[in-house]
């Protein structure tokens, strides 16, 4: 019987047009997420370079500012007075009547020059970048501010540069340098105080001390330190493990901050805790051999694993026993796909948690359910990368593993890394997708993860 000439004919090798619009959804989902997780790294990425190049500026303002010859140029020299045709200071005098006048007064400068020659460099620029490592890192003021009585003729003044926040991804705290002296003419009526001096109470420039940690110990604060700023990762998790063939995980990094400003008690003794990694397992090759024969082989679960991995990392913290806990970053949950692992080939549906479309899960025997093995601590999150905090809203969230489902029965091989952190220390494990056969007659995919990076403190002091 033949059909009729306006009805198609079905060719049964072939796909129909509801099945090709399925696989092109499928498609669609797997693009949007890696496209997500790459502008997320990228965002990441260039907060880094951000802070980076905020703390190349720092030193060198300090370093200007310390040598009292510069600070003086740029407050007394009459070319940078307010009344020069292109002024580099916006006043001349400080009103010093009574000390909320006082404080209330400030001194904006457009350029600090890295010595007093006219064609000397200038180490900070209103409306320059702060760094060469970042063109987003403008400057957005510079002033002195704060001033404060040291005496007769005598005063204190802090030095503040911001940032214009439009342009970077996170708004970056200003530098801020304490305790700068300046004096002021005796002769002049004190609501009119014009700069004779200024000098640094400190003594010679403070240098920078890095303090690196990858182990838990005690730490000492150097005398005089108050305050400091703190680089920090939790241990990082491992991914989803051997067991799953067409459903992958790599691990997510431990929370991480950088360039974080704290306070500290000068002599005193704290605790510095690195967070762990999450551990892992690989598959076991026995001596059975798999058909067709050498040089394949049955590959089992690893002694002590379930086949699953997906292991947490542990916190990072620093906690005085005068100011109780200064900060933590949790380490990295263990990775998780959600649905089940069946190796029968059927469709499972989705997770309405995690909004996962249903896809084919295969790869043991017999069915195994998706691990969840959440970090410990008040910043870790289930099945995410670990968070900072210090008792109040958590910040410095870590980054995600890959993750990816497959619309077949397996995944091709692979390598797949883990979160990064701005370290290296913290990241989650890396995963190898590989075939191997699960038993005599079966073939899947192996996932080997790698363990979780340890996580690693920094604390920079200037002294």
């Amino acid at each position: 019987m033949s059909l009729p000439a306006d009805q198609p004919s079905l060719n049964n090798r072939g796909m129909s047009l509801i099945e090709l619009m399925v696989s092109i959804g499928i498609l669609s989902i797997v693009t949007f997420g890696v496209i997500t997780m790459i502008v997320a790294q990228t965002k990441e990425v260039r907060a880094l370079q951000e802070n980076l190049a905020k703390l190349d500026l720092e030193p060198a303002v300090i370093r200007a500012l310390s040598a009292g010859g510069i600070c003086s140029y740029v407050l007394k020299d009459p070319t940078q007075s307010s009344t020069a045709t292109t002024p580099n200071r916006s006043q001349d005098a400080i009103d010093t009547t009574d000390a909320t006048t006082l404080a209330a007064s400030s001194v904006s400068i457009q350029n600090l020059p890295s010595s007093v020659s006219v064609s000397g460099n200038s180490v900070a620029r209103v409306g320059a970048n702060a760094s060469a490592n970042s063109n987003s890192v403008k400057i957005l003021s510079m002033k002195f501010i704060n001033f404060r009585a040291n005496g007769v003729d005598q005063y204190l003044a802090d030095f503040e540069i911001a940032f214009d926040p439009a342009l970077t991804v996170r708004s970056l705290r200003p530098i801020v340098i304490k305790n700068i002296g300046i004096s002021t003419k005796a002769t002049d009526p004190v609501n009119a105080k014009s700069f004779e001096d200024c000098t640094s109470p400190r003594g010679p420039a403070p240098q920078l001390h890095r303090y690196t940690f990858t182990t838990t110990q005690a730490w000492a604060v150097p005398s005089g330190v108050t305050s400091a700023f703190v680089s920090m990762a939790g241990g990082g998790g491992s991914g989803m493990g051997w067991r799953i063939s067409n459903a992958i995980k790599s691990g997510d990094s431990g929370g991480y901050v950088t360039a974080y400003p704290i306070n500290l008690v000068p002599g005193e003794t704290i605790a510095i805790t690195v967070g762990k990694g999450g551990k892992s397992y690989a598959p076991t090759k026995t001596s059975t051999l798999a058909t067709p024969g050498v040089p394949y082989y049955v590959y089992i679960s690893p002694s002590g694993d379930d086949g699953l991995g997906g292991y947490p990392g542990t916190s990072s913290s620093i906690v005085s026993p005068t100011l109780g806990l200064i900060l933590e970053c949790a380490g990295g949950s263990g990775g998780v796909t959600g649905g089940i692992d069946a190796f029968d080939n059927r469709e499972v549906p989705g997770d309405g948690a995690t909004g996962l479309p249903g896809a084919r899960y295969g790869g043991g025997n017999p069915p195994i359910s998706a691990p969840s093995r959440p970090a410990a601590g008040p910043y870790a999150q289930p099945n995410g990368p670990g968070k900072c905090g210090t008792g109040g809203a958590p910040f410095g969230v870590g980054s995600r593993g890959q993750q990816f489902w497959g619309a077949s029965s397996i995944l091709n091989s692979g390598f797949w890394p883990g979160g990064g952190t701005p370290f290296g220390e913290g990241s989650g494990g890396d995963i190898q997708v590989s075939g191997c056969y699960i038993n005599t007659t079966t073939t899947g995919t192996c996932v080997s993860p790698q363990p979780g990076l340890d996580g690693i403190v920094h604390i920079d002091v200037l002294y």
